[in-house]
C-alpha cells in the first residue's frame, strides 16, 4: 500500500512540479509520509521514477489485455481494440499524457528510466506486430508499419495534448485504420481474411 502511495505521489509531483522539482522531500510531502519510507521502499528518487514509469505502463498493459479478451477471436477486431485503448478517457487525459511525455524526456538523460522506456516500447511493438500479422498478414514493410503506427499513436497523443479540440478519439482511430489500409493497398501485407478485412 505504501509502495503505491509513493508511486502515485511521484506522478503527481512530476506533473505539477516537473522532473527538477520532484525531489524526495517533495514526494514524501505529497504522500504525507516520511522521507525515510522512500529509502526503505525504493532507495531513492531514481528508483521511484523508474517504478512510476513502470506503473503507468502496467496500467495500460492491463487495459489492453482486458480489451483483447473482450474483443473475442476476430483478428482485426482484436487489433482495433488494442489500438483503441490509448484513446480511452483514463489514458487520454492531461495528467497521464503529460507524465508519459516527461518520462520520454527523462529517458534521454536517466539510464534507469531509459531502460524502462526501451522495455515498454519493445513490449508494445512486439504485441502490435503480432496483432497486425494475425489481422492483415506480414509484408516486406511490416516492421516499418509497426514503427509508423507506434509513432502515429504518440503523435496523436501530442496533438490532443496541445489542442483537445483538434483531434477526437474516432478521428484518431480512423487515422490508424487509414494507415493500415494504405499499407495493404501498397502491397505491404498479404490480403486479410474476409472477417478480418479493414472496415474503412
Amino acid at each position: 500500500m505504501r509502495h503505491e502511495e509513493l508511486i502515485r505521489a511521484t506522478l503527481r509531483c512530476l506533473v505539477t512540479r516537473g522532473p527538477v522539482g520532484t525531489t524526495v522531500r517533495a514526494i514524501a510531502s505529497e504522500a504525507d509520509l516520511s522521507p525515510s519510507l522512500i529509502t526503505y521502499h525504493f532507495g531513492g528518487k531514481k528508483e521511484l521514477l523508474s517504478g512510476a514509469y513502470t506503473y503507468l505502463s502496467r496500467q495500460m498493459r492491463e487495459a489492453e489485455a482486458q480489451a483483447l479478451h473482450a474483443a473475442g477471436e476476430d483478428p482485426y477486431e482484436r487489433l482495433m481494440a488494442f489500438l483503441r485503448v490509448g484513446f480511452e478517457p483514463r489514458f487520454l487525459n492531461e495528467e497521464y499524457i503529460t507524465a508519459r511525455f516527461l518520462f520520454w524526456g527523462l529517458a534521454r538523460t536517466d539510464a534507469d528510466v531509459g531502460r524502462v522506456h526501451d522495455e515498454i516500447y519493445s513490449s508494445f511493438r512486439t504485441m502490435l506486430s503480432d496483432l497486425l500479422v494475425a489481422a492483415v498478414g506480414r509484408g516486406p514493410d511490416h516492421d516499418r508499419l509497426v514503427f509508423a503506427l507506434s509513432a502515429l499513436l504518440d503523435g496523436l497523443w501530442l496533438e490532443w495534448c496541445l489542442n483537445h479540440e483538434s483531434v477526437d478519439p474516432e478521428a484518431m482511430m480512423h487515422a490508424c485504420r487509414q494507415m493500415i489500409s494504405g499499407s495493404l493497398a501498397d502491397g505491404a501485407g498479404s490480403a486479410p481474411s474476409r472477417a478480418a478485412r479493414p472496415k474503412i
